[in-house]
């Protein structure tokens, strides 16, 4: 989802279904969060509530996705009044609260992963009495749970993981008796469509995250390199395409969820082999390894643009990143921006945010020693600038020439103002600088043509592949996919 949509997988363990085993498990510890108490006018709206549980049984939720527009919590609740030892649940302000059910099937346990924009779509996995083996689910207030199976296809059994925000598009992990795991894309008119493996070994692929419209989708994929778990990205222009290895420490990396408009991948990578840290990669810039102080930590999930993400560690607490501050502690700005009053929650960790970043979501330990979700709403922080959908960009590029190109790549600059600072860059799938088009120029009211003559900055002529324009000015910036073929 553009959101980045955060699968905080305390328990997701994928080797229950055939093939390689791979136990992803994310262990975040934070700060203290409050109940939250207002003091001033201008923090009247801001909010910090567990989402309960359902009756029966321990005392205990999780909250694993929140919707891009903030008013919808999804996760799971112990429920021993049903079946099920613990069910997949939704949470509103207004409904608190309530178990998906089950859709007339016979469910030993069950749990929403994603929601998509107004709750309308959720989806996740749940386990049969006849099977240890999960099966996904999409589930609407007017159909209930529905199995996503798909015997023709050899779609069997698996694991969704994330929902596009108008619910047209569900991606996860699927298998059969007799085919391995691999990352899946669905919607209601194609059903399941398998999306592959990478080359260098095909087998077992995992796809974690689907922008708005769905046409972006992040995952892992084992490889040939060493420990072999490498991020990739699809589309429908390129299909299935590794990111390769993020700079320094071990080749191994898995992404936690995709922004909103498909141009950021945020997760966690293996910096040594005992230690990981925060990724963030943005499409034309390619990976950045924002935390080198803190320890172990983790980005979960990001807004609309990848311009905030959240994270976390034993160590770094609950935090928000930007471009603009670096991190800032959760807990800071609920007491230094809000003034609240924070006790009594512990081990707090965000997993998900909405897509305009005033919505949070997680879980911790409550003042009553239980583990519970929980859902913050906050007035856009101060000092952290969130950037959302809005008005068009002064100025746009677009290619003028023919894409995929063979000998040079033409392009079309247009601008309702005058531009100073105007930078121009070539940089290769994995963010690498191939070539500085121009630095410094300024441009006035009107269009403009510029080329790359498909030469990197030693007159060198690159390889056919994927590479990406970056043209910056004035702290605003574009980028254009090209594709370069012989």
């Amino acid at each position: 989802m553009s959101r980045m949509r955060s699968l905080l997988f305390r328990d997701l363990i994928l080797s229950n279904l055939p093939g390689r085993f791979l136990v992803l498990v994310m262990a975040l510890s934070g700060m203290f969060l409050p109940i939250v108490s207002s003091s001033s006018a201008n923090i009247q709206t801001a909010s910090f509530l567990g989402i309960g549980d359902l009756p029966g049984g321990i005392f205990d939720s999780r909250a694993y996705d929140i919707s891009p527009d903030g008013s919808v919590v999804v996760g799971r609740s112990v429920d021993t009044t049903a079946t099920a030892s613990f069910v997949a649940i939704m949470w509103t302000e207004l409904g608190g609260i309530v178990p998906l059910g089950d859709g007339g099937m016979s469910v030993t346990r069950s749990q929403a992963r994603a929601v998509s924009n107004n709750g309308e779509v959720i989806v996740g996995q749940f386990y049969p009495e006849s099977s240890s083996r999960p099966v996904a689910f999409r589930w609407t207030s007017s159909t209930g749970m529905v199995a996503l199976v798909d015997t023709a296809a050899g779609f069997e059994r698996g694991q969704a993981f994330d929902v596009s925000s108008d619910g047209q598009y569900i991606v996860g992990v699927g298998s059969s008796s007799t085919t391995p795991n691999q990352a899946f894309r669905w919607n209601t008119s194609t059903a399941v469509t398998w999306l592959g493996w990478l080359p260098s070994n095909p087998l077992d692929s995992f796809a974690f995250g689907v922008s708005a419209d769905g046409s972006a989708i992040c995952g892992l994929s084992f490889s040939g390199n060493e420990f072999g778990v490498e991020v990739f990205r699809w589309t429908e222009a390129d299909g299935l395409v590794g990111l390769g290895d993020v700079p320094g420490g071990v080749f191994y990396a898995i992404p936690h969820g995709i922004s909103e408009d498909g141009t950021a991948i945020v997760g966690q990578t293996r910096v040594s082999e005992s230690m990981e840290e925060i990724f963030i990669w943005r499409e034309g810039i390619g990976y950045i390894l924002p935390d080198s102080a803190h320890g172990y930590s983790v980005a979960t999930s990001t807004t609309h643009d990848g311009s905030i993400v959240t994270a976390g560690g034993p160590t770094i607490g609950p935090v928000l990143w930007d471009d603009q501050n670096g991190f800032r502690n959760f807990v800071d700005i609920l007491t230094d921006d809000y003034g609240l009053d924070v006790s009594g929650w512990s081990a707090i960790s965000i997993a998900a945010v909405s897509a305009d970043g005033t919505a949070f979501a997680g879980e911790g330990i409550n003042p009553d020693g239980n583990r519970e979700g929980w859902f913050a709403r906050l007035p856009v922080p101060t000092n952290v600038d969130i950037h959302t959908p809005g008005p068009r960009n002064p100025f746009s590029v677009t290619l003028a020439g023919t894409n995929p190109f063979v000998s040079q790549a033409a392009f079309r600059l247009q601008s309702d103002e005058s531009l100073s600072n105007v930078r121009a860059t070539i940089h290769g799938l994995n963010g690498s600088l191939v070539k500085v088009l121009f630095d410094g120029a300024t441009f006035h009211v009107g269009e403009h043509h510029f080329n790359w003559d498909g030469k990197d900055s030693r007159s060198r002529r690159v390889p056919r592949g994927v590479y990406f324009l970056r043209l910056s000015a004035d702290g605003r910036f574009v980028t254009k996919k090209l594709v370069r073929v012989r």
